[in-house]
C-alpha cells in the first residue's frame, strides 16, 4: 500500500497556475485533476483525451500515491496549419 503523501506534495498540486494548461483540486483525498491542451488538427481528438486521461491517472497513483477522481481534458484549441496565400487560393 502506498503511503499518505508529504504536505509538500500536497502544496504543490495545489499551487499550480491554470496558465499551466493544469487545476488541480484535491478533495478527502482524492485528486481531481483539470488538464487544458492546444491539439493538432490532424488527431484524434477522443483517443488523445483518453490517453492523457491514462497517462495523468498513472502518474498520480504511481509518483504520489493518491487516489484519482474524475479526469477532466479541455480541448482549449485546434491548432490548423498555417497556409500560404495564392492567387489560387482567392
Amino acid at each position: 500500500m502506498s503511503q499518505v503523501p508529504s504536505r509538500r506534495f500536497r502544496t504543490m498540486l495545489l499551487h499550480r497556475q491554470e496558465e499551466d494548461g493544469l487545476h488541480v483540486e484535491v478533495v478527502d483525498d482524492i485528486v481531481y485533476p483539470d488538464i487544458y491542451v492546444v491539439l493538432d488538427a490532424d488527431v484524434n481528438i477522443r483517443e488523445v483525451g483518453r490517453n492523457i486521461q491514462n497517462a495523468v491517472a498513472r502518474a498520480i497513483t504511481d509518483m504520489i500515491g493518491m487516489q484519482v477522481g474524475v479526469i477532466n481534458v479541455h480541448v482549449e484549441d485546434i491548432d490548423y496549419p498555417e497556409t500560404t496565400m495564392t492567387s489560387e487560393n482567392l
